[in-house]
C-alpha cells in the first residue's frame, strides 16, 4: 500500500529504541522514497528531529505524475511518485523496449501554479558513460524485491533476486563475490580445524544470553550475570581492586553456576566483610524471590572462604544485577 499510494500521502519511517527492527523501518522508507530515521537513545533525539525538520521544510512539487508516451516503458520504479522535496530528488528507474523515441512528461503543483516538463527521449543519445545506469536499475529492482516482494511472492522473488545478481554481477542476499587465491595452500594435516569465534552481543543484551563460561583456543573466557561489584570502605584504589578480584574469584564463579540453573529477577546481593575476612549480614533483593531461593543464595555466600580485608573496619560489598 505504501508503494502504490505514495502520490496520495507521504510516509516517514521512524525507529525509536535500542533494538530497532531495521528491516521493517528501512523497507517502509525505501518503498515510500523517504529516509529511515533511527533514534537509538534519547541523546540522539534532538539531532534526528532537526534533520527531519530540514528534510520536510522545503517542498518543491506536489501531486506529481509521470507520463511515458511514444515508447514501451516497463519495470519502472517508483510505481507512484511522492511529493518532491528540496532534500529529496526525484529519481525514476526503468527500462524500455524498441526504439529510443517518444517523451517523458513530469507534472505537478508548485505552490499555486501547475508545473509540466517534457523530455524528448531521442534528444539523449546512447553513450558508453551511461553504462552504469543498467546497474542502478538492477540495484533498485533488487532493493524493492528484498523490502517488498519477498513478503508477497516468496520463492519467486528469491529466484528473481538471484537471477538479477548473476546477470548484473551484483552482491545480493543470495549471491556473493568469491575471491580465489592464485597460489594454492596445501593442508598437510588433511583435516580441517574448527575454531570458536567470539561475537559481540547486541546492545543491552546481557552475557546471560550465552551462559557464564566458554573456551576459545584454549583460553577460558568468563561471563557474569552481575553488572558490577561495588566496595564501600576506607581503601586505597589498589586495595579495592584486590577485594573485587577476590570476590570475583571466590564468589562470582559459584554464583554464576547457581544462577545458570535457577534464573530469577535479582537486583542485588549485599554483605559485609569484617576485619578477620569473614562474611556477615547477607541480604538479597529482587522481584518475586521465594524464601527457599533467598536461603540458598545466602548459604552460598556465607560458605565462602575468608576474603582478605586490608582495612581495619567493615567492608560493604554490593553485587549488582
Amino acid at each position: 500500500m505504501i508503494r502504490t499510494k505514495s502520490d496520495e500521502s507521504i510516509l516517514f519511517a521512524f525507529g525509536i529504541c535500542s533494538s530497532i527492527n531495521r528491516h521493517l523501518i528501512e523497507g517502509m522508507a525505501h518503498v515510500g522514497m523517504s529516509e529511515p530515521l533511527m533514534i537509538l537513545s534519547p541523546d540522539g533525539a534532538d539531532e534526528k528531529a532537526d534533520k527531519f525538520r530540514k528534510y520536510i521544510n522545503y517542498p518543491v512539487l506536489t501531486n506529481m505524475k509521470k507520463i511515458f508516451k511514444g515508447f514501451d516503458a516497463y519495470d519502472v520504479e517508483p510505481v507512484s511518485i511522492p511529493d518532491l522535496l528540496a532534500e529529496r530528488p526525484l529519481i525514476i528507474h526503468g527500462k524500455y523496449r524498441g526504439k529510443a523515441e517518444g517523451s517523458i512528461t513530469i507534472k505537478g503543483q508548485a505552490g499555486g501554479k501547475r508545473y509540466k516538463k517534457t523530455f524528448n527521449v531521442c534528444d539523449v543519445l546512447p553513450q558508453k558513460s551511461h553504462s552504469a545506469l543498467r546497474y542502478l536499475w538492477a540495484r533498485k529492482k533488487i532493493q524493492t524485491l528484498d523490502d517488498y516482494g519477498i513478503l508477497v511472492n516468496g520463492e519467486q522473488s528469491k529466484d528473481e533476486v538471484t537471477a538479477l545478481g548473476l546477470k548484473y554481477n551484483l552482491m545480493t542476499a543470495y549471491t556473493s563475490f568469491l575471491a580465489i587465491e592464485e597460489d594454492l595452500i596445501a593442508n598437510d594435516a588433511k583435516k580441517a580445524k574448527t575454531v570458536k569465534q567470539p561475537l559481540p552481543l547486541p546492545e543491552n543484551v546481557s552475557d546471560a544470553a550465552v551462559g557464564f563460561e566458554m573456551e576459545v583456543e584454549g583460553e577460558e573466557i568468563s561471563f557474569s550475570f552481575h553488572k558490577e561489584i561495588a566496595v564501600e570502605g576506607y581503601l586505597e584504589v589498589a586495595e579495592e581492586e584486590a577485594v573485587v578480584g577476590a570476590v570475583t574469584d571466590q564468589i562470582s564463579i559459584k554464583l554464576n553456576k547457581f544462577l545458570s540453573n535457577q534464573m530469577a529477577s535479582l537486583d542485588s546481593i549485599v554483605f559485609t566483610i569484617n576485619h578477620k575476612g569473614e562474611i556477615e549480614n547477607v541480604s538479597v533483593e529482587g522481584k518475586q524471590l521465594s524464601d527457599k531461593y533467598i536461603s540458598e543464595l545466602k548459604k552460598l555466600i556465607l560458605n565462602t572462604n575468608r576474603i582478605d580485608n586490608p582495612s581495619e573496619g567493615l567492608l560493604k560489598i554490593s553485587i549488582l544485577f
